[in-house]
């Protein structure tokens, strides 16, 4: 896993007066691209968003998004063990 952070996009939290929240976030495609894979058939893209540390940046945003890079190994098919019978 590769750990350097591929900053792809940020966004902005809004708190609503009953306490639940959620996140508006943009990402730029170009960079995510890359780092498309294919798993079951399907495709997919790993991001991790995080809060910035320091609160609201200069433009309004409180979140960032970044890429995850992990990437699940291929399931292989388990063999069938031989089961021993329980001693009682």
């Amino acid at each position: 896993m590769n750990n350097e952070n591929i900053y792809c996009g940020s966004g902005t939290e809004k708190v609503f007066d009953e306490g639940r929240s959620l996140i508006n976030f943009s990402l730029d495609l170009a960079k995510l691209k890359d780092h498309v894979y294919e798993y079951n058939g399907k495709k997919y893209v790993n991001l991790t968003i995080g809060a910035n540390r320091d609160g609201a940046n200069e433009y309004g945003k409180t979140h960032y998004v970044k890429i995850n890079t992990f990437k699940p190994e291929p399931q292989t098919e388990k063999k069938e063990t031989k089961k021993e019978p329980l001693p009682f």
